[in-house]
């Protein structure tokens, strides 16, 4: 089995999948910078089974499926977006894209449902992170070129606050202001440094902890920036850029 991840985007206009899908995207979708490199690597051949672990806007899947019409992809994603992509890509190649919705943690569970083993599969391809369809969204929560709702949720729920808790943050789905708003400083720090490789992590974890205890919650995009910004100064940042 041929296994392929990147992750080098750029954004670009999509061959359209149908012009009403697209025009409910506030910007138009990416599309992968490998896709030629990824096609010629895995190399599909008539009768092959692929799974598309990252979905997205399907430029991996549309390209396979391009090279080779009589194969089947397998295509799972979390957001219910790119759900409704593979849906009606499935429905233009004769039910060739099987789309899945679900996290990573549930992948093999999901594919063995459908009727697809991992071990059966001729290749599986992985391009990780937001994308530039998710990035763009001005009520996602991603950016901080627009004040929006502080999300970031590969899943599209508008639910903030939900009243099943542990530990102050909601146990399913919490969205990056029930994250900041209910854990502690150390907590906060961790996911900064660890997942952002944030050298000021304790720091603006301390400055969040503060900032919601005297003036409430922290609740947009713009917030969040404009606390960061006050605790690192510019130097911090030209320092840090540079290193």
């Amino acid at each position: 089995m041929q296994v392929l991840a990147h992750r080098m985007l750029v954004r670009s206009p999509l061959a359209r999948i149908s012009t009403g899908l697209l025009e409910s995207v506030a910007n138009p979708p990416h599309v992968p910078v490998l896709v030629n490199e990824v096609v010629k690597y895995l190399g599909p051949r008539r009768g092959q089974r692929f799974v598309d672990f990252t979905f997205g806007a399907g430029g991996h899947t549309r390209a396979l499926l391009s090279a080779c019409p009589e194969i089947t992809v397998f295509c799972l994603d979390r957001d219910p977006l790119a759900v409704r992509y593979a849906q009606e890509l499935s429905a233009l190649t004769s039910g060739r894209v099987v789309p899945i919705q679900g996290r990573f943690s549930q992948a093999l569970g999901l594919l063995s449902r459908m009727g697809c083993p991992l071990g059966t599969v001729d290749g599986v391809m992985m391009d990780v992170g937001p994308s530039s369809m998710q990035m763009d969204s001005p009520t996602r929560g991603f950016g901080i070129s627009r004040n929006a709702p502080l999300d970031m949720r590969m899943t599209t729920s508008s639910t903030f606050e939900s009243e099943k808790v542990e530990g102050g943050v909601p146990v399913e789905d919490p969205s990056a202001a029930d994250v900041l708003n209910g854990l502690s400083v150390s907590h906060l720090a961790r996911i900064f440094r660890v997942y952002g490789e944030e050298r000021f992590a304790r720091r603006i974890a301390n400055a969040v902890v503060e900032y919601r205890g005297t003036l409430g919650p922290i609740r947009t995009t713009t917030q969040l920036a404009d606390l960061v910004a006050s605790v690192v100064t510019p130097l911090e940042h030209r320092s840090l850029s540079l290193s």
